[in-house]
């Protein structure tokens, strides 16, 4: 008998316990009423044929009487007929009063036997439900015993299944261990052949360096020698001091590049003379622009992921570009070749930074909670800087002390530049993730950064207070990377939103001075010209506008 078998047949047998024996007694009762009932009748039977016999003996008597002649005989019969007469009416009399108190017995049987027989009924009908529930779940367990063993079935099928699985998860372990080891070969051979390749480029680019440095160096001292009077010479030849970071907001379209990238344009730099414009976006190339004249002077690829970051080197003889693919690509901007890609983040690289005092190195943040510092004269990374959090954005101070770093915990960590040790954290600045940090392009006065939480903080580096929070009803930081720009003169700070507007505030009371409607999709980037003369904007539908 199985388990369950024996379950059901306790549980049954405790209910017969509860509803069939606990009537045991009423029917008990019931049978010896019954039995009363009929011992009463024959009593009442026997009483009444005494009776009868008695009435019958009185006529008898009477009937002698008159048949005798002697009056004596009839007095002497006479008196005791009487006294027969009345020992039968005493025998009558009890004889009655016994009947009634049988009659009283009999109707009070008859009333419990009524009750017994209602209680009886109602037994019965309970005891035919149970039957038939008996008979259900009798059923019922018959379908589980066959479920059950359907069950069991199964399982076997499946323990087999599992058995020939499990053969072939050792199996495979074994080959994925195999191919890691080969893995790892390939990986030390490919670094080796890269280190390699790195040398003989290295070479190369310096034979090409010291072949255009001279031309280069005449060019310089032909800049030098245009700077007359208040003008600014050289790239910055045609705008005057006062024009020079003094305060001009952009605020009418200059060019509408369109569709310049398929998808989101991630990154927008200008480069450190403003003549040119970089943007980077999900097509994974990167191109060079002409501001002034809105023309593509230059398309740079090689990169494998989307392009997140671009910047210029301070010498703007190199562009930097941050991409998806873990990895960091140099291109000469006069050849448009790619002089290294630097290799050692774990995951996307988000952004990319160098300090106006640093041309030989760069430092970079990425999704491996990672910051790393790159030469980028050799094309390897020098430092490694574990930050504990998700960075997603680099910006590195004027002086080229310091390294400021934006993360997924809504902190901003300032690190020293040269030994890579944490100097400050500010904890919690942003109620959610950090988007972008931006330092002044002109010194080291306010670091900017922009957060999830659709708000832009002004940070003074000198005490490293919040001095302004600057916020819209219409602003929406919908990506991971929304990246706004600080005016060279520090008076403005500007931020693409999710709806297409670009809005200004002013540093020094923290009230939007202007917004900008033109793009018809999220802004994710925007860029101040050094000269202030120039705004430019970059959207999720592959779109770039020039402001003026």
């Amino acid at each position: 008998m199985t388990e369950l078998e024996t379950l059901l047949l306790s549980g049954l047998k405790k209910r017969n316990a509860l509803e069939v024996d606990a009537l045991r007694p009423v029917v008990e009762s019931y049978l010896v009423v019954l039995q009363e009932k009929a011992r009463l009748r024959r009593e009442v039977s026997a009483f009444d044929k005494r009776t009868k016999a008695l009435a019958e003996e009185k006529d008898t008597l009477k009937r002698e009487l008159l048949d005798k002649d002697d009056n004596e005989g009839k007095a002497a019969l006479a008196e005791q007929l009487t006294t027969r007469n009345a020992e039968l009416g005493e025998e009558v009399m009890q004889s009655y009063k016994e009947n009634a108190r049988i009659a009283q017995e009999l109707a009070a049987k008859v009333s419990e036997i009524t009750v017994l027989r209602e209680e009886f009924d109602k037994s019965t009908t309970e005891n035919e439900k149970l039957h038939l529930t008996i008979s259900e779940l009798g059923a019922r367990n018959k379908e589980l015993l066959q479920q059950l063993e359907d069950e069991k079935n199964n399982c076997r099928v499946l323990h087999v299944e599992l058995d020939t699985i499990s053969e072939e998860k050792q199996g495979l372990e074994k080959q994925i261990g195999d191919v890691k080891v080969e893995n790892r070969k390939l990986v030390d051979m490919l670094l080796e052949m890269k280190e390699k390749e790195a040398e003989r480029m290295n070479a190369a680019n310096d034979y090409y360096d010291n072949v255009v440095s001279n031309a280069n160096l005449q060019a310089m001292r032909k800049m030098s020698q245009g700077a007359q009077g208040g003008g600014l010479g050289g790239d910055w030849e045609g705008l005057d001091a006062a024009e020079f970071g003094g305060g001009y907001l952009p605020k009418s379209v200059k060019h509408v590049l369109s569709d310049t990238h398929e998808g989101f344009v991630h990154a927008a730099c200008f480069s450190n003379k403003g003549t040119l414009l970089a943007t980077g976006g999900a097509d994974q190339i990167v191109k060079l622009w002409e501001p002034k004249k809105g023309s593509c002077s230059s398309t740079l690829r090689g990169a494998l992921g989307s392009i997140l970051d671009v910047k210029f080197t301070p010498d703007d003889n190199f562009v930097v570009a941050a991409g998806a693919d873990g990895a960091l690509r140099m291109w000469s901007v006069e050849s448009g070749r790619c002089k290294h890609t630097l290799t050692g983040h774990r995951d996307k690289v988000h952004s990319v930074s160098f300090a106006s005092s640093e041309s030989k190195k760069c430092v970079s943040g990425g999704q491996d909670r990672t910051i790393r510092i790159w030469d980028l004269n050799k094309g390897y990374c020098v430092q490694n800087i574990a930050c504990g959090s998700t960075c997603f954005s680099v910006a590195m101070s004027q002086n080229g002390s310091f390294v400021y770093s934006g993360h997924f915990d809504g902190s901003v960590r300032v690190w020293d530049f040269r030994t890579g040790s944490l100097e400050k954290q500010l904890s919690q600045l942003h109620t959610s993730q950090v988007s972008s940090v931006v330092t002044s392009p002109m010194s080291d006065r306010y670091l900017v950064s922009a957060g999830k939480d659709n708000t832009i903080k002004v940070v003074d580096l000198v005490n490293f207070e919040t001095v302004q929070v600057l916020e819209n009803p219409g602003l929406r930081c919908g990506g991971n990377k929304v990246v706004p720009c600080i005016s060279p003169d520090d008076s403005t700070v500007a931020c693409g939103s999710n709806n297409g507007s670009i809005y200004m505030w002013s540093v020094r009371t923290g009230g939007l001075e202007h917004e900008l409607k033109k793009h018809k999709n999220g802004v994710l980037a925007c860029a101040w010209s050094p000269s202030s003369a120039m705004l430019a904007s970059a959207d999720q539908k592959g779109d770039v506008i020039v402001w003026d």
